[in-house]
């Protein structure tokens, strides 16, 4: 089906187009819903109801009768899903596997997630969906509309927010008390709404809560407006360095250049990240004056600093500065300046920043050495990866070993399976161990391994697994 050719409609006039068109979806619908099986229909009621062992009598007995019918197998899958049974899951796969039937298997594993009793898995399997634009779930994700927890309650509200019921909520969120749920709302809205949102977030610029301030920052940094910009210089000077830090990102979007003297005046700021963010927005704002007014920073005895003016004066033309700041930074004494020398390396655009990167491939750290086969990235011969990652992987920290497996699975992925397989075996970490498997598939490919790992005994495994599934066979 995905790689049906449509057949050029030649002497259909434009205005039959559409409502012929519409009608045919309307036919092919109707003949779809035809060929689903009763039992399948009766068997997906009785799972929304929370009867899983009625559910799998009534598919049960439909197997016997028709046991190679797709739309049966899939309804089992999500039987033994609902159950946690997801290995006898993947084993009815392993039996009858079929494109189909993988995308029902994640299915599944989603919607099993979205109602599972850890608030954290919810949100996760809600950000899933939202990242995927899984529409099929949405009406799972309706019911975290009126979730326990305010978190998801938001997130599900963002999802849903061009539907009345998701944008109700969406707005009581926005005047809630409950410190994340806002600022959620406050940031998305600005989102979604862009310059419709601005109303709503001129009045919470004074917020007294810090993480409020810096969300409406956030948000009015997508509504295109003077008016916006406006609002945010003040914030340029907030008591708050992560609400300054989120105003300067903020204007650094608007491309306004009437806040170009207030972030020239905030690349003095006392807090690093406020300084770094200011930089990149006047290199923004005005490329010209931030070549004249702050070039002397790239040699200058920040080195934070001097990497990230060194970076912008290289996409302006001059690279040399950017050089020197490397260079510079890969000799630091702090493991924390090298690897952010390493970083500005990989963002250089000359052969001399990559000669650089490799000699930090013998450094003591093992987190500088990773940090160096990045900003090498595909100039990074394949022996060279083999080994450094087989050395992180010896090791005993798995946070490095899991990144370096995810470099090697473009290139070897038959070894960084293994070691990844080795990984999970000894991490007990559920976000170490998701995140690897995530990151291992989406550089793989490895669907078959997605299989397996659905039934990982960690959910948030089983849930990275689903997600590769379905962007895959969708």
């Amino acid at each position: 089906m995905r790689n049906r050719q449509a057949t050029p409609i030649e002497t259909t006039h434009p205005t039959t187009l559409c409502p012929r068109l519409r009608l045919l979806a309307l036919l092919a619908a109707a003949q779809l819903a035809a060929c689903v099986p009763p039992d399948v229909r009766t068997a997906a009621k009785l799972i929304d109801s929370g009867d899983y062992a009625g559910a799998e009598h009534v598919v049960d007995r439909a197997l016997d009768r028709q046991p190679r019918n797709q739309a049966l197998l899939a309804a089992k899958i999500r039987v033994l899903v609902a159950n946690e049974r997801r290995a006898e899951a993947v084993a009815l796969y392993r039996r009858h596997p079929s494109g189909t039937l993988a995308f029902g298997l994640a299915k599944s594993v989603l919607w099993w997630a979205l109602q599972h009793p850890s608030d954290q898995l919810r949100l996760d399997a809600l950000q899933a969906v939202r990242a995927l634009d899984a529409s099929s779930l949405m009406r799972h994700v309706h019911a975290r509309l009126e979730d326990p927890d305010p978190v998801v309650r938001t997130w599900a509200a963002v999802a849903l927010s061009r539907l009345p019921t998701g944008a109700n909520v969406l707005e009581r969120q926005l005047t809630s008390q409950h410190r994340a749920s806002r600022a959620i709302a406050l940031r998305e809205l600005g989102r979604i709404a862009q310059s419709a949102a601005l109303p709503t977030l001129s009045g919470c610029v004074g917020e007294t809560d810090a993480a409020w301030r810096s969300a409406c920052a956030t948000g009015l940094g997508y509504t295109d407006s003077d008016r916006a910009v406006a609002l945010l210089i003040p914030l340029t000077r907030d008591s708050a360095p992560s609400v300054r830090h989120a105003a300067l990102q903020a204007i650094g979007r608007l491309h306004r250049p009437s806040a170009t003297s207030s972030v020239e005046a905030a690349c003095n700021d006392a807090f690093l990240g406020a300084r770094l963010a200011a930089i990149d927005a006047l290199f923004v704002l005005d490329a010209k004056r931030a070549i004249a007014k702050l070039s002397r920073l790239a040699e200058g005895t920040s080195p934070y600093v001097a990497l990230r003016v060194g970076v912008q004066l290289a996409r302006q033309g001059t690279v040399q500065p950017g050089l020197n700041a490397i260079a510079r930074g890969l000799v630091d004494r702090q493991a924390a300046v090298r690897i952010a020398a390493l970083a500005a390396a990989s963002q250089v655009a000359d052969p001399v920043a990559k000669k650089l990167a490799r000699k930090a491939l013998r450094d003591a750290q093992p987190q500088v050495r990773l940090a160096a086969a990045r900003a090498i990235g595909d100039q990074l011969d394949t022996p060279r990866l083999r080994q450094l990652t087989e050395q992180l992987c010896a090791g005993s920290l798995d946070a490095l070993c899991a990144e370096s497996i995810t470099l090697l699975a473009g290139r070897d992925r038959a070894l960084a399976k293994a070691l990844l397989l080795k990984l999970l075996k000894r991490n007990t970490q559920a976000t170490l161990r998701a995140g690897a498997t995530a990151s291992y598939l989406s550089r793989s490919g490895d669907m078959a391994f997605a299989v397996d790992r659905v039934a990982d005994p960690m959910p948030e495994v089983a849930l990275a697994a689903a997600k590769a599934l379905y962007r895959r066979y969708r």
